[in-house]
């Protein structure tokens, strides 16, 4: 089924870029990029800082209300002590593990219908992954291995297109996988699968470097922690690499004449070259201190609802130009290492409280009234570019069906 460009998460539409004209030579061109109109990209949504820590409290403070009224009916029956318990992480209050009496605890929230954990079934095991490979951070990558992923990226933009995504304007093996994003758009973003989607999208990402790109050495992920504030100077964007991030002047990008990418045209959604246009305001937001109140939710829905819209969302902004346009971000290589990131802090909220996390999912897997709740039965598509998986095989990152973790 083939879908229409949407302006989803509040984003406009994507329209055609005209490609800059060849005009004078290289070295000019690169002295002199061609500017591009922001405004035609569009803008992810985002939420601010402050929201969040203020939704953070409100979820919490009902967590610990909800308790209070199981307690207040069953605490002449237990020999529970609940004032030490409040002291306590309060993601272990309901089906928790970190406190001696959190298992009592569960059972007497989960009899008042108060379990937030709504686990799906995953078909894979964490037994069955006994090597997983190590995503490394960019900076503690050998410069042959920085090289390498560079070199696939280009390779498979090169390779010619299979076909089956012609009408989403696919013209290389890379298009391929920029089609399914730009034509599922409407279905998975502002969902409960989003994260899971989109750990699934880095995976096929990774298959196609390594069985058509030639990738042998490890898939980097990218801290944007560390450059938050300063995505510019990031050491991915150089000449060596991905080509430069120039800053946004006067609601303008510009076209990447440098790197591996340089003058590259794009064609899926629209021909337009491939621009940057970075706003370091925007990308202030993704520090750890916005990670770390997204990761205090205990809640699998509102933790991700503030991933998306807050580090998530901003590094997108933060990147600019054809990052900024939600169907077709992936046109920028940069994509893939801003997601590593986000599926980076998902599993770091995942490992912090294994046991109500890292099959915990809630909220709705479809934009239906109403709609259909999420599950680990949930299907997860690629539009054919490769076999269908279920969001429970994709929970885990070390188990059947992944097999891989973070450097730290």
């Amino acid at each position: 089924m083939r879908f229409s460009v949407l302006a989803l998460c509040g984003a406009a539409s994507v329209s055609a870029l005209a490609v800059p004209s060849t005009g004078a030579s290289s070295d000019a061109k690169r002295a002199a990029p061609k500017p591009i109109d922001l405004a035609q990209f569009g803008k992810f949504k985002t939420t601010t800082l402050e929201e969040a820590k203020n939704k953070l409290e409100a979820a919490l403070k009902k967590i610990e209300d909800d308790v209070d009224s199981v307690f207040s009916k069953t605490t002449a029956a237990t020999n529970i002590d609940w004032d030490n318990i409040k002291d306590h992480d309060k993601a272990s209050y309901i089906g928790g593990a970190l406190h001696p009496a959190a298992n009592s605890v569960a059972k007497l929230a989960a009899a008042a219908g108060l379990h937030a954990r709504q686990s799906g079934n995953s078909s894979t095991s964490s037994t069955s992954c006994t090597t997983p490979s190590v995503r490394v951070e960019w900076r503690d990558m050998s410069e042959q291995d920085r090289s390498g992923f560079v070199k696939a990226v280009r390779k498979l933009m090169d390779l010619p297109a299979s076909g089956a995504f012609e009408a989403a304007g696919a013209k290389s093996r890379y298009d391929d996988l920029v089609s399914v994003h730009y034509q599922m758009t409407p279905t998975i973003h502002g969902v409960a699968q989003f994260l899971l989607w989109h750990r699934y999208y880095l995976h096929l990402f990774e298959d196609l470097l390594r069985s058509e790109g030639g990738l042998t050495g490890p898939l980097p992920w990218w801290d944007e922690t560390r450059d938050a504030g300063h995505f510019s100077k990031a050491p991915m964007f150089t000449s060596d690499y991905l080509g430069s991030a120039p800053l946004a002047n006067n609601g303008q990008g510009f076209c990447i004449e440098d790197g591996a990418f340089a003058g590259k045209v794009l064609t899926v959604g629209g021909t337009q070259c491939l621009a940057r246009g970075v706003d370091e305001s925007s990308t202030s937001n993704c520090n750890q201190n916005f990670i770390n109140v997204c990761n205090s939710y205990p809640k699998f829905s509102d933790m991700a609802n503030c991933a998306e819209l807050g580090p998530h969302a901003y590094g997108h902004n933060g990147v600019g130009a054809v990052m900024m346009g939600v169907p077709t971000s992936p046109n920028d290589p940069s994509f893939f290492l801003h997601h590593s990131f986000v599926d980076h802090a998902y599993r770091i909220w995942q490992i912090a409280d294994p046991n109500n996390r890292l099959t915990q999912i809630n909220g709705c897997a479809d934009k239906t009234n109403p709609c259909t709740p999420a599950s680990g039965n949930v299907v997860i598509s690629s539009e054919g570019l490769r076999p269908d998986t279920t969001v429970g095989d994709l929970f885990d990152t070390t188990g059947g069906y992944l097999c891989y973790r973070y450097s730290y």
